[in-house]
């Protein structure tokens, strides 16, 4: 019951709190502008820690818990200081074929990077447990 209570009181805290951003974001240009890109950096860390692991973990029996880990952390590592150092002006931005690759975008790297980090590991590490492919085929079916 106090879980449930708490997790209440956390949903009314968090609605008011998006309340008051949503009408800050439409008084206040800036702050639209700020709540835009922090949704991108969401995609971006997405892309760059999670989406390899759910896709190999679901398409691909082979994948085992401590590759997705380890491609995690790397994706992590990866995107992490370079939206940081390009946010903050520590560094600049990646120029590919005369277009600067921008914080948000840089999450593609670091999901490449944890892809084949994933791959890698996972080929290298004792496969998973039969029980565990079993699972992941059964995901598969609709």
């Amino acid at each position: 019951k106090e879980e449930v209570r708490v997790a209440r009181i956390a949903m009314v805290i968090i609605a008011i709190v998006a309340g008051i951003i949503a009408y800050l974001q439409i008084t206040n240009p800036v702050i639209g502008a700020y709540v835009a890109k922090t949704v991108g950096w969401a995609f971006a860390f997405a892309a760059a820690t999670l989406s390899p692991a759910i896709i190999l973990g679901i398409f691909w029996k082979r994948t085992t818990k401590e590759a997705a880990i380890i491609g995690m952390l790397v994706g992590l590592a990866v995107t992490l200081p370079y939206v940081i150092g390009v946010e903050l002006g520590f560094i600049q931005p990646v120029e590919v074929l005369g277009s600067k690759i921008g914080s948000i975008a840089w999450g593609v790297v670091g999901f490449f990077a944890n892809l084949i980090v994933t791959i890698i590991v996972s080929l290298l590490t004792p496969p998973p447990p039969e029980h565990i492919r079993k699972l992941v085929e059964d995901i598969r079916k609709p």
